[in-house]
């Protein structure tokens, strides 16, 4: 039976003893998590600095995906009672291995032993030499890492990278502005690769069939990267004030005032349900509403911090991010179908007249909250399907120099 052996990240290590046990055991936790997710049946055992896992798992990518752990490695446990004893055993599984190939001997040692390191490492090499085509500590064919922890032992060839980050859970819970585009999934991400427990709220610009793709988004992000966190996704009906916008406000501050409606909205649900944070994916100037001065316009008088972790990247950056954590291909799905997104923009409002003009359509926010839907991102595709079908036919999207032409029949 192999035993994974998994190291903490560095976030994890140097903390203080009380808090570095605490969050030792939130990765043990989510680690647990993980493996009652993906269906394994294994025994997870806590030393310090390490955790072990034991058991038939053949699939080990979603140890990739557990904030909290530095590397992992498939490794042979040996127990031992003399440094000769364990030399034999590794002896023995290695000597038909080596064959026709240089070897190296990489040793570490935890706990009180007659020998140190380096006479481990010369000891067990010594016993493989004569089986082996000779030593090369700079470039061998095969490195055999030998980690002793009292008077076990475990080896193993290959050092497989994590999610580095805190423990998901050792943070406060925080409101993720969600799109379901390649910026807001991303930013998700990286506050979650911080411990914090990141639920999600989504304004509905339209039909909310169109929801149904941003819920896939948020939901993969739960499944695969959210071990120990049962998320909630929140939906907010906002076409009443893109339309309140579009019919009180001049085109150039439409977004930026969307941009503000958002924020105000999530704030006070945030405040209602006990969030710390706003989570947005916006980056500088990626858009004329992100510039800093409209930025500034959007934000003003919000109580509590909005964190920007893509602030200074730009959109190829952010798009590699998001192949690598996996959620390109559903972002790819969904579509931008607000009216508001389009025409010119001004890349800086007067911020006076801003303020001024938002006020016309302030009220409206709290009568859209009324539309406010809450749902556990452990629904099936399925139930999904039921939950954001939308009877009603809605346009979501109109083009702003498009000819409408009703063929609709007339109500008898």
């Amino acid at each position: 039976m192999k035993t994974i052996l998994v190291r903490l990240s560095g976030d994890v290590t140097y903390r203080k003893r009380k808090s570095r046990l605490l969050f030792e055991r939130l990765v043990l936790r989510n680690i647990k998590e993980a493996l009652k997710k993906e269906g394994l049946n294994a025994k997870v055992k806590w030393e310090f600095s390490r955790i072990l896992i034991e058991g038939e798992i053949n699939n080990l990518d979603f140890l990739k995906r557990i904030f909290g752990i530095s590397s992992f490695s498939p490794s042979i446990k040996i127990d031992f009672k003399t440094l000769d004893d364990l030399s034999e055993k590794i002896k023995e599984i290695y000597k038909e291995r080596v064959k026709n190939k240089t070897f190296a001997i990489r040793c570490s040692r935890v706990g009180k032993h007659e020998f140190n390191s380096l006479q481990a490492a010369e000891a067990i090499g010594s016993k493989i030499y004569p089986f082996s085509a000779g030593v090369n500590l700079e470039n061998p064919d095969l490195e055999i890492n030998v980690e002793i922890r009292g008077n076990k032992a475990f080896v193993f060839e290959e050092k497989i990278k994590g999610a580095e980050g805190l423990p998901l859970g050792s943070g406060d819970k925080l409101l993720s502005l969600f799109s379901g585009g390649f910026d807001s999934p991303v930013a998700s991400w990286y506050i979650a690769k911080r411990g914090c427990p990141v639920d999600f709220i989504h304004f509905s610009m339209g039909s909310l069939n169109d929801v149904r793709e941003v819920f896939l988004v948020a939901k993969f992000l739960s499944d695969n990267w959210f071990y120990g966190h049962k998320a909630k996704f929140y939906v907010v009906k906002f076409h009443s004030i893109i339309k309140e916008i579009m019919k009180s406000l001049e085109p150039k501050i439409w977004q930026v005032a969307l941009r503000r409606a958002m924020y105000l909205a999530s704030e006070k649900i945030a405040l209602e349900k006990g969030y710390e944070s706003l989570i947005t994916g916006e980056s500088i100037a990626q858009a004329t509403s992100q510039t800093i001065r409209n930025i500034r316009a959007a934000e003003e008088g919000i109580s509590l911090p909005i964190l920007r972790p893509l602030i200074g990247l730009d959109k190829r950056e952010i798009i590699e991010i998001s192949k690598r954590i996996g959620t390109y291909d559903l972002s790819l799905k969904v579509e931008e179908l607000c009216a508001i997104a389009i025409g010119p923009l001004t890349p800086r409002v007067d911020l006076n007249k801003f303020r001024y003009d938002f006020a016309k359509i302030e009220k409206s926010i709290e009568e859209a909250l009324k539309s406010l839907i809450e749902v556990s991102l452990d629904k099936s595709k399925e139930e999904i399907e039921d939950l954001f079908k939308e009877e009603e036919f809605t346009i979501s999207f109109i083009p702003i120099d498009a000819v409408v032409v009703n063929l609709m029949p007339e109500k008898i």
